[in-house]
């Protein structure tokens, strides 16, 4: 209900596979009470935030969504895995925030997220959703939020990783987490979506048969992609096998607007838990 809803305000820019595995991931957060809230980076015009946030709110959650983007189009990029990208993605902020008037959970927080994640004093994340597309702010989103903001617990996702032109954020994956011995890494074929987990310091890492992903990548998850897709009327695809490359190889800022933009700063007195290392 909640995706078909996004579709009356949204041209869909996440999938509905992408959506599946990501509510899933919100979910055992909320389930397990992992403390902290949950942002995204790369925001684009909002669809994956305002699915993130209905889904919150359905969940009766006090957890915030922080969306980081430039809000405006892609920054001008030097690395050369990532200099296509450079001022595309053209956004209309105030039309973004227009869809999220009645999601006071949000905080927008606009410009280059690898300056203003330092300013912004958010922390700790119960989930960072990074789908920024580059080389260079996979990577440093990455080391700046695992081992500082990442709750034990909490769970990273990097939405680019199974996307076949996106190589820069593979490489950034396989550069940084495989540094990280203690992180419980899963690809989900089902959606292309990687997640890493932050295991929890008091006891053994999480069992196989709860692995992030898996339960939506078997059949329950199929079969609701299948209902959907032949039930949904008009114009509709959920474009998978297009854009994702599922053969498992290793491999968007701060202004105020009414009820769902703040200033986020490090001034902000932002509610939140941190559960020691």
């Amino acid at each position: 209900d909640i995706y078909l809803e996004s579709l009356n305000h949204f041209e869909q820019k996440c999938g509905l596979r992408d959506y599946l595995d990501l509510a899933q991931a919100i979910c055992k957060v909320v389930k397990d009470g992992v403390p902290g809230d949950l942002a995204e980076f790369g925001s684009y015009k909002g669809h994956s935030g305002y699915l993130t946030a209905r889904l919150l709110q359905a969940l009766g959650s006090d957890k915030k969504l922080y969306m980081f983007d430039a809000f405006k189009q892609f920054p001008s990029e030097d690395v050369g895995v990532d200099y296509f990208w450079s001022d595309t993605h053209k956004v209309d902020f105030e039309q973004v925030k227009s869809h999220f008037t009645k999601l006071p959970n949000c905080r927008f927080v606009q410009g280059d997220f690898t300056k203003t994640l330092a300013t912004s004093c958010i922390g700790p994340l119960a989930i960072a959703y990074i789908d920024c597309d580059s080389y260079r702010a996979t990577r440093y989103l990455i080391d700046a939020i695992y081992d500082d903001k990442l709750s034990p617990g909490g769970t990273l996702i990097v939405e680019d990783y199974g996307h076949p032109a996106l190589l820069g954020s593979r490489l950034a994956v396989h550069e940084t987490l495989s540094q990280r011995p203690g992180a419980y890494c899963h690809y989900s074929q089902f959606s292309g979506l990687y997640f890493a987990q932050m295991r929890q310091h008091h006891g053994a890492g999480p069992d196989l048969a709860d692995r992030v992903g898996d339960a939506l990548a078997g059949d329950v998850g199929r079969r609701t992609v299948h209902g959907f897709e032949h039930r949904r009327v008009g114009p509709f695809r959920v474009d998978v096998a297009a854009r994702r490359d599922c053969d498992g190889t290793c491999a968007r800022r701060p202004q105020v607007g009414e009820n769902v933009a703040e200033q986020v700063g490090c001034h902000d007195d932002v509610e939140s838990t941190w559960v020691a290392h």
